[in-house]
């Protein structure tokens, strides 16, 4: 019995300096250990908060961005159909203008070709007028060679005359 005693006295110190040991183990874990995990497991945390929150606020930069890139974009088509449709418009008028030009060249050469018929006509009249009065003066002479002639003969003259003149 007395083994048996020893080895329970044994068992029992064991046990002891076993109980003590983790009892001071637990000390230095309380101690030491356990603030630096504390500590570790707080700056991780952190860590991470800041990363959700870098992550939120990239989200929310990029929703904003490609919300700028769209308003920028329908922007960008209105302004490329105004632009168009100030071109067309601008394409059309100097159209018009050309034909419009176009319009009064031929307008002008029209005028400039009666303008030189009449100008011929005003030219015919003056020579053929006088070389036809003269004709006609001599006719008459011819025909009405007498005073009464005379009379009739100066008074168509001077009709014609003041028609002419």
């Amino acid at each position: 019995m007395l083994i048996n005693q020893e080895r329970i006295i044994y068992i029992l110190f064991e046990l002891t300096l076993f109980f003590l040991l983790s009892v001071v183990l637990y000390g230095l874990f309380k101690q030491s250990i356990q603030p630096a995990l504390i500590d570790y497991i707080n700056k991780t945390k952190k860590y991470w908060n800041n990363l959700n929150l870098k992550k939120n606020l990239l989200a929310k930069t990029n929703q904003s961005t490609t919300d700028k890139i769209q308003k920028q974009s329908k922007t960008l088509n209105k302004l490329e159909n105004k632009i168009k449709r100030w071109h067309n418009a601008l394409l059309k008028r100097e159209e018009q203008d050309i034909l419009e030009k176009e319009k009064l060249i031929k307008n002008i050469l029209e005028k400039r070709k009666q303008k030189k018929k009449f100008l011929h006509i005003i030219k015919l009249q003056q020579e053929v007028i006088p070389k036809s009065i003269e004709l006609a003066h001599k006719e008459m002479q011819e025909k009405y060679s007498n005073k009464e002639g005379s009379i009739l003969l100066e008074k168509l003259l001077m009709r014609l005359a003041q028609k002419t003149g």
